[in-house]
Protein backbone atom coordinates (compact mmCIF):
# COMPACT_ATOMS: atom_id res chain seq x y z
CA UNK A 1 0.00 0.00 0.00
CA UNK A 2 3.25 2.29 1.09
CA UNK A 3 4.45 1.66 -2.70
CA UNK A 4 0.76 2.49 -3.97
CA UNK A 5 0.59 5.80 -2.39
CA UNK A 6 4.88 6.45 -3.80
CA UNK A 7 3.82 5.74 -7.07
CA UNK A 8 0.54 8.12 -7.36
CA UNK A 9 2.55 10.66 -5.41
CA UNK A 10 5.22 10.29 -8.17
CA UNK A 11 2.42 10.26 -10.67
CA UNK A 12 1.17 13.59 -9.54
CA UNK A 13 4.13 15.47 -9.42
CA UNK A 14 4.99 14.21 -12.68
CA UNK A 15 2.16 15.97 -13.50
CA UNK A 16 2.53 19.30 -12.01
CA UNK A 17 5.92 19.66 -13.48
CA UNK A 18 4.68 18.88 -16.73
CA UNK A 19 1.66 21.68 -16.52
CA UNK A 20 4.05 24.49 -17.42
CA UNK A 21 5.05 23.10 -20.42
CA UNK A 22 1.27 23.35 -21.76
CA UNK A 23 1.39 26.91 -20.86
CA UNK A 24 4.24 27.50 -23.05
CA UNK A 25 2.26 26.09 -25.99
CA UNK A 26 2.63 29.71 -27.65
CA UNK A 27 5.86 30.82 -26.76
CA UNK A 28 8.36 33.61 -27.90
CA UNK A 29 5.50 35.97 -29.27
CA UNK A 30 7.14 39.51 -30.48
CA UNK A 31 5.90 42.56 -32.68
CA UNK A 32 8.13 44.75 -34.58
CA UNK A 33 8.25 47.20 -36.49
CA UNK A 34 8.63 46.22 -40.14
CA UNK A 35 8.07 49.78 -41.81
CA UNK A 36 6.70 53.25 -40.86
CA UNK A 37 3.27 51.82 -41.47
CA UNK A 38 3.67 47.92 -40.74
CA UNK A 39 4.37 45.75 -37.66
CA UNK A 40 5.11 42.18 -37.84
CA UNK A 41 3.64 40.04 -35.36
CA UNK A 42 5.76 36.27 -34.60
CA UNK A 43 5.51 33.56 -32.49
CA UNK A 44 6.74 30.05 -32.28
CA UNK A 45 4.36 27.38 -31.49
CA UNK A 46 3.14 24.17 -33.18
CA UNK A 47 -0.99 24.85 -32.91
CA UNK A 48 -3.03 27.07 -35.05
CA UNK A 49 -3.07 30.88 -33.77
CA UNK A 50 -5.93 33.49 -33.93
CA UNK A 51 -4.48 36.72 -33.34
CA UNK A 52 -6.61 39.87 -32.40
CA UNK A 53 -5.74 43.40 -32.21
CA UNK A 54 -7.09 46.33 -29.48
CA UNK A 55 -6.28 49.55 -29.02
CA UNK A 56 -6.33 48.53 -25.17
CA UNK A 57 -3.98 46.57 -23.38
CA UNK A 58 -6.16 45.08 -21.01
CA UNK A 59 -8.71 44.69 -23.58
CA UNK A 60 -10.33 41.24 -23.59
CA UNK A 61 -11.53 38.82 -26.81
CA UNK A 62 -14.91 40.12 -27.12
CA UNK A 63 -13.58 43.68 -27.59
CA UNK A 64 -10.72 43.01 -29.75
CA UNK A 65 -11.19 42.65 -33.24
CA UNK A 66 -10.34 39.56 -35.04
CA UNK A 67 -6.87 39.34 -37.88
CA UNK A 68 -6.29 35.83 -38.61
CA UNK A 69 -7.95 32.60 -37.90
CA UNK A 70 -6.13 29.47 -37.56
CA UNK A 71 -2.90 30.78 -38.43
CA UNK A 72 0.27 28.16 -38.34
CA UNK A 73 2.61 30.19 -40.02
CA UNK A 74 4.32 32.09 -37.40
CA UNK A 75 4.09 35.46 -38.20
CA UNK A 76 1.45 38.19 -39.75
CA UNK A 77 1.99 41.04 -41.06
CA UNK A 78 -0.45 44.51 -39.81
CA UNK A 79 -0.52 47.81 -41.62
CA UNK A 80 -0.47 50.09 -38.74
CA UNK A 81 -4.04 51.19 -38.19
CA UNK A 82 -4.03 55.28 -37.49
CA UNK A 83 -2.32 56.94 -34.68
CA UNK A 84 -2.88 54.51 -31.65
CA UNK A 85 -0.70 51.81 -30.08
CA UNK A 86 -1.79 48.23 -31.45
CA UNK A 87 -1.90 45.71 -28.82
CA UNK A 88 -2.36 42.07 -29.69
CA UNK A 89 -3.78 38.65 -28.13
CA UNK A 90 -2.49 35.81 -29.79
CA UNK A 91 -4.60 32.76 -28.65
CA UNK A 92 -3.87 29.28 -29.26
CA UNK A 93 -6.74 27.39 -30.81
CA UNK A 94 -5.44 24.12 -29.20
CA UNK A 95 -5.27 24.72 -25.24
CA UNK A 96 -7.02 28.65 -25.45
CA UNK A 97 -3.97 29.90 -23.62
CA UNK A 98 -3.60 33.74 -24.26
CA UNK A 99 -0.51 35.83 -25.09
CA UNK A 100 -0.35 39.76 -25.05
CA UNK A 101 2.07 41.46 -26.57
CA UNK A 102 3.09 44.67 -27.95
CA UNK A 103 6.16 46.97 -30.00
CA UNK A 104 7.87 47.32 -27.02
CA UNK A 105 10.17 49.95 -29.48
CA UNK A 106 7.70 53.51 -29.51
CA UNK A 107 9.26 55.34 -32.20
CA UNK A 108 9.94 58.74 -31.21
CA UNK A 109 10.24 61.97 -34.19
CA UNK A 110 11.15 64.29 -31.16
CA UNK A 111 11.41 63.42 -27.29
CA UNK A 112 12.49 66.96 -25.57
CA UNK A 113 10.36 66.18 -22.58
CA UNK A 114 10.30 62.36 -22.05
CA UNK A 115 7.42 62.42 -19.66
CA UNK A 116 5.22 63.46 -22.62
CA UNK A 117 5.57 59.72 -23.72
CA UNK A 118 4.16 58.58 -20.07
CA UNK A 119 2.05 61.00 -19.15
CA UNK A 120 3.87 61.51 -15.95
CA UNK A 121 2.89 65.44 -14.88
CA UNK A 122 5.23 67.85 -14.87
CA UNK A 123 5.98 70.87 -12.08
CA UNK A 124 3.11 72.76 -11.36
CA UNK A 125 2.69 75.82 -13.70
CA UNK A 126 2.65 78.32 -10.43
CA UNK A 127 6.00 77.05 -8.59
CA UNK A 128 8.52 79.81 -9.56
CA UNK A 129 12.11 78.72 -9.81
CA UNK A 130 13.14 80.37 -6.55
CA UNK A 131 10.89 77.71 -4.52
Amino acid sequence: MKRLHSLVGGLAAGVLLLQPLTALALDGADVERAAPDRVTISWRGDDPVDVYVSNRPDASIAAARLLTRADVRGVFIVERMGPARPYFILKDQRDGSLVRVAERLLPLERGSNFRDVGGYPAAEANTSAGD
